[in-house]
């Protein structure tokens, strides 16, 4: 019941401190070159059209002149290890192409596979491995264009931090003394380190370094045991029974439940963020269609109400030329009329004042259309 306890515990406390660094416990300087005159031995040094590697004042220069021809620079450094953590200081040149830089870790002999870390001047950063064919596999979670991930690095000619940690099959990535990457991987498990350059690119490294876990105590020491006193009124085998009597084959059980629960969890973890990224992408698209929609609605109304104004503009021009021409007739028809009272023909003023009532009738019909439009025209020029 107890070791259940303690599983339940961690996996608690993996759910709410997983995404936050781990505690690095590789203390152990297994190799570390700060690139001084006596390390010139230890690294590949070149001149050449495509390449320079070269030592200086404690800086190892590195330049990968041609697009897409990259190296490996694997110090003469045999010893390789399942489990470590790599520490350097990459600072990218403010003359740098579109390359990249970074390091190799795990490499097969003749670079014939292994892990790469790049960093490039774009900030950006990408985790993936070279198979043994050749073929190259993004292993970043987060994905832009051929595996490479936004991330601001250091500014240009300053060091970026870089460390990795692989325990086993876990790999861990820090830039910056940020944790970018988690990453489970059986494909290579142990091999060379060193660094990375894939032109154009040109950088300068000012230190590395590859460590390992403390030694473990070693048990083969002779240790003096003293005897207890054996006190004959005492029962002795009462003592004995407090010893402590786990059983070690239940507890190894245990860890190893606890250990694949950890790497589910972890699993789980990377497709949740896979999800909620894909979720955030999909919103962010809904909402750019919503504007450009409301934009377009908008844009439209707005031509609608100008084309409707337009057209009440000219039919209210229309409409006053008809008007003032009404105007004129009836001024004329009104002369007419008066003449035509002073006139001794009564039947035919009669006639003719008729008319004149009909043709102001419908000039008054006309004049009320007209302030009808009017009134029109101002409600949409409202709206």
């Amino acid at each position: 019941m107890r070791h259940w306890a303690t599983v339940v515990g961690i996996l608690l406390w993996v759910q709410i401190y997983g995404q936050q660094p781990k505690k690095v416990d590789f203390t152990r300087k297994v190799f570390f070159s700060d690139f001084n005159e006596e390390d010139k031995t230890l690294w590949p040094m070149k001149a050449d059209v495509d390449f320079t590697f070269m030592l200086n004042n404690g800086d190892y220069l590195l330049e990968a002149k041609s697009e897409n021809m990259h190296q490996y620079l694997i110090p003469k450094w045999s010893d390789t290890m399942r489990s470590f953590r790599i520490k350097t200081s990459i600072a990218i040149d403010k003359t740098s192409g579109s390359g990249s830089v970074g390091v190799a870790f795990c490499q097969q002999p003749e670079t014939n596979g292994g892990y790469v870390l790049e960093l490039g001047k774009k900030d950006q950063y990408r985790i993936g491995l070279y198979e043994r064919d050749g073929s190259y596999r993004p292993l970043t979670s987060k994905l832009n264009a051929d595996g490479w991930v936004n991330f601001r690095l250091s500014k240009v000619g300053t060091p970026n931090i870089i460390a990795v940690i692989k325990h086993n099959a876990d790999l861990e990535i820090y830039i910056n003394w940020v944790l970018v990457e988690t990453i489970t991987n059986y494909r290579f498990p142990a091999g060379a380190n060193g660094l990375y350059v894939n032109g154009p690119i040109k950088a300068t490294v000012a230190d590395f370094g590859v460590y390992g876990r403390e030694a473990p105590v070693d048990t083969t020491k002779k240790v003096v045991v003293q005897t207890p006193i054996v006190d004959p009124k005492k029962d002795n085998h009462q003592e004995e029974k407090k010893e402590d009597t786990t059983n070690d084959e239940v507890f190894s059980y245990d860890v190893s439940v606890l250990t694949q629960a950890i790497i589910d969890c972890r699993k789980n973890n990377k497709d949740l963020t896979s999800k909620v990224s894909d979720l955030s992408l999909e919103l962010s698209q809904i909402k750019n269609k919503q504007d450009e929609l409301e934009l377009y609605i908008a844009k439209h109304l707005d031509r609608k109400l100008i084309f409707s104004l337009d057209s009440t503009d000219k039919e209210n021009i229309k409409l006053q030329q008809q008007n003032a021409t009404l105007k004129r007739d009836s001024l004329e028809l009104s002369n007419l009329k008066a003449s035509l009272l002073r006139a001794k023909e009564g039947d035919l003023v009669l006639t003719i004042s008729e008319s004149l009532k009909r043709e102001q009738e419908k000039n008054r019909k006309l004049e009320e259309e007209l302030k009808a439009l009017k009134e029109k025209k101002d409600k949409l020029k409202q709206k």
